[in-house]
């Protein structure tokens, strides 16, 4: 069976081929277009991997059937490219919302693979792009099966670097509020008042947009919750408070500042990651806050 992982290594192997000039010599990858390269990325999987079908139709609900761009072996794969010349960004979770919908249906790996050929790409964009497709686009009426997947963004970043991001898109039943969480496993007779992560992924918004993307260390014992990181300047940060009393938020206080505060909701989905969702009060400045567990 091939691994999810070698599906993504051949489409690293072939970002960054398109970007080599030895390998491209007078033709200009960059500027193709999704269904330029479609036939081309499909002779070179063909040639790397045993068995690959293009095409391959599959049932998104009830009423309707689409195809899926390639399936490698048990990966199925969903591609697009935003042109470097290209002025819209086909590459944002709203335009994708189809290939969105066929992934989520099928219950073995899945990908949607992301060639982003424009220079000088920030990390924050890629970051911000990934997110988006937390919001997982509805099938319609009817109790459908929907399962996980994986987007994996590659980009020329700021100093001409070629990147890969990848990001698992969970797609939970119900995620519920961290309280229920801990009524729900005391009830199984588990032990699960005291959480603890390290390296989950961070991002500060203002006015909707990115500001910083940095990794924080959560600890949640019972009602306390506590969050430590350093920023992009790589300076120290603690936050820590305890619930609000009759509420599934958290009031979190500064380690070096009173002034500075947070208001945050705590979820766990069903695969026991955490989410935070709030609000930061820093420096007399009111930001969004989102820290996902990957």
């Amino acid at each position: 069976m091939v691994s999810q992982k070698a599906v993504i290594q051949a489409f690293e192997r072939l970002y960054h081929a398109y970007h080599d000039k030895r390998f491209t010599k007078s033709l200009n990858f960059t500027k193709k277009t999704e269904q330029d390269l479609l036939p081309l990325v499909r002779n070179y999987l063909l040639g790397y991997f045993d068995y690959l079908e293009p095409e391959v139709a599959t049932r998104v609900t009830m009423g309707k059937s689409s195809r899926i761009d390639f399936m490698i072996d048990n990966v199925a794969v969903e591609f697009a490219v935003r042109a470097a010349n290209r002025v819209g960004n086909n590459l944002k979770a709203d335009k994708n919302k189809n290939e969105v919908k066929k992934l989520i249906t099928y219950s073995d790996h899945s990908l949607l693979i992301l060639f982003d050929f424009r220079k000088n790409v920030s990390h924050l964009e890629v970051m911000n792009t990934l997110i988006e497709y937390r919001n997982i686009p509805s099938l319609g009426r009817g109790n459908h099966h929907r399962y996980p997947f994986t987007v994996v963004y590659f980009f020329r970043n700021e100093e001409g670097e070629l990147c890969g991001i990848p990001r698992r898109i969970r797609v939970p039943k119900r995620p519920i509020a961290l309280r229920e969480y801990i009524n729900l496993t005391e009830q199984q007779e588990k032990t699960a008042k005291f959480i603890s992560r390290r390296g989950i992924v961070a991002c500060e918004y203002e006015l909707g947009k990115p500001k910083q993307v940095y990794c924080v260390e959560v600890r949640i014992e019972s009602d306390k919750l506590t969050i430590e990181y350093q920023d992009n300047s790589g300076k120290y940060y603690q936050f820590k408070g305890n619930s609000i009393t009759g509420s599934d938020r958290y009031e979190l206080v500064s380690s070096d500042n009173s002034n500075d505060k947070a208001i945050v909701s705590v979820f766990i989905d069903e695969d026991e990651k955490i989410t935070i969702e709030g609000t930061l009060y820093e420096d007399g400045e009111e930001k969004g806050w989102l820290i996902e567990d990957e």
